[in-house]
C-alpha cells in the first residue's frame, strides 16, 4: 500500500508524516536507472564541472524527489556542490518538464521503473 499509493503523492508540505512513509530509493539505484535510460556512464552523471549536463541534472532531480536524502548530502554525492545548487537544478528540470513533453515522458517512465509501478 505504502509503495503503490504514497510514493506518487506530492503534498509532503501539508502532510509532514507522508515524507516518513514514502519509500526511499538509494541514490546509486537512481543513477544506474538514469544512465541506462540515457545510455551514458555513471561517472558522467556524477562528475562536476561540465556545463549543460542534462543526465546529471535529471539524476539530481530524481534523487531529490525519490531518495529522501537532504540537499546537502546530495550535493556531497554529486561532487561537492551546495544544497542550494541541487535545489536550483531541481527547479530548472521542473520548469523544463512543463515545456518538454518528451523529457516529461522519459522522467515519468523512470519514476515508474524506480517505484516498480
Amino acid at each position: 500500500m505504502k509503495d503503490k499509493f504514497l510514493s506518487t503523492r506530492k503534498d509532503e508540505k501539508e502532510i509532514p508524516q507522508l515524507k516518513k512513509l514514502k519509500s526511499k530509493i538509494p541514490i546509486t539505484t537512481i543513477i544506474r536507472y538514469v544512465c541506462n535510460e540515457f545510455r551514458c556512464s555513471e561517472d558522467q552523471a556524477k562528475i562536476k564541472g561540465r556545463k549543460n549536463n542534462k543526465v546529471r541534472a535529471i539524476a539530481m532531480y530524481l534523487a531529490r524527489d525519490l531518495s529522501g536524502v537532504s540537499g546537502k548530502e546530495l550535493g556531497i554525492f554529486f561532487g561537492g556542490i551546495s544544497g542550494a545548487a541541487i535545489t536550483m537544478k531541481y527547479n530548472q528540470i521542473n520548469a523544463e518538464l512543463l515545456r518538454n513533453k518528451k523529457l516529461r515522458g522519459k522522467i515519468t517512465n523512470l519514476k515508474k521503473q524506480l517505484l516498480n509501478i
